[in-house]
This record gives C-alpha cells, sequence and structure tokens, in this order.
C-alpha cells in the first residue's frame, strides 16, 4: 500500500499511515467490512474496533493474532474484557485493554445489570466504528450496548457455550433452551 498525503484544516500536506483499504480487508476476513471515508481535503479516517471478550486470558490465547493484524493493518485496536493475568500480556504488545466488570458465570440480575452499564459507558466513551464480541455475554451485553451507544457495525461469535450443552442440572438445561431459541431466532 502506498503512503498518501493528507491535509488537515488546509495545512501543509503530511505523510500518514498507508492508506487503509477496509474493502480488501473485508475479503481478506471475510467478516466485516468499512469504507475508509475520505473528505475534500483527503483527510483519512482511521477505524477503530474494540474486542470484547469475557476474559483477558480468552483474547490473549484464541485472538491474539486477529489483534496483531489488524493493528497491522493500520487499524486503531482496543479490547474489553476484565483485568486478569493475561492483561499485562496484552499491555506489553501495546495494547489498551478497558476493564469490563463482568462475573462470568453470575447470574445475579443486580451484577448483570452493572456489567451492561458498564459496557455502555466504555462504547460511549470509545466511540467505536465496529466491535467484535466473544463469549455469550459479550455477545448478548455487548450488543443491547453497541445499539445504546449508536455503534452500528457489531459481529457477534458466540464461543464458549461447551458447558451449557454438556451440564445436566436444570440450570444447563434452561440456559440450552435459550440459547438454542436465540440461535433459531425464535425470541
Amino acid at each position: 500500500m502506498e503512503t498518501r498525503k493528507i491535509c488537515v484544516a488546509g495545512g501543509a500536506g503530511i505523510k500518514s499511515k498507508p492508506a487503509l483499504n477496509l474493502w480488501e480487508l473485508a475479503s481478506r476476513a471475510g467478516c466485516w467490512s468499512r469504507a475508509v471515508r475520505c473528505c475534500p481535503s483527503e483527510l483519512m479516517l482511521t477505524p477503530k474496533v474494540l474486542l470484547v471478550a469475557n476474559t483477558s486470558w480468552y483474547l490473549y490465547n484464541f485472538r491474539l493474532p486477529l489483534i496483531r493484524d489488524l493493528r497491522g493493518l493500520g487499524i486503531d485496536v482496543a479490547l474489553v474484557a476484565p483485568h486478569d493475568a493475561f492483561t499485562s500480556m496484552l499491555e506489553a504488545e501495546g495494547f489498551t485493554v478497558h476493564p469490563w466488570l463482568v462475573a462470568r458465570s453470575s447470574v445475579n440480575p443486580l451484577s448483570e445489570a452493572h456489567a451492561l452499564v458498564d459496557l455502555l459507558r466504555i462504547y460511549r466513551r470509545e466511540t467505536p466504528d465496529l466491535v467484535h464480541h466473544f463469549t455469550i455475554k459479550a455477545c448478548f451485553y455487548g450488543t443491547i450496548a453497541a445499539k445504546g451507544a449508536r455503534v452500528y457495525r457489531v459481529i457477534n461469535a458466540v464461543t464458549g457455550l461447551g458447558h451449557v450443552f454438556l451440564g445436566t442440572r436444570k440450570r444447563s438445561r434452561l440456559l440450552r433452551q435459550g440459547d438454542q431459541a436465540a440461535v433459531s431466532r425464535r425470541l
């Protein structure tokens, strides 16, 4: 990719990062796209992406190559997850990790409402162009928070439901029925 000149408020041309063609990114990734908008003064906007999961461990162990690739393409990448032992490893890689106050296995309505409000605050503060959610709670609460924060590009990747489909307790059976209804769009 070539480097383009940009003009900011009529100022002198300055070198920018390589021009980013997100349509090309979409064809490579096969999951999302956003055209890079150019204003009349040729100002290139850098898209901002938030990746959200219920643990930093998950992002580090399963999504680090994706995170590095996005950053390599010139995308402003930030992560949202509860702080744990892997948060410092992600920060050592140069990524910003915003703390999300969510308990993985909690079903307490007050705790869950707090997790939703916390995520909404992060989205409003960061104003991302796209959010990519991993794990069921991140997908569920993240979609609601994105709508509230007017983030219109949302990707949901439901991962980590093995315990729901393998469990035999009454709670697992209820969650399994709810997940199946959500996937089949019967809600």
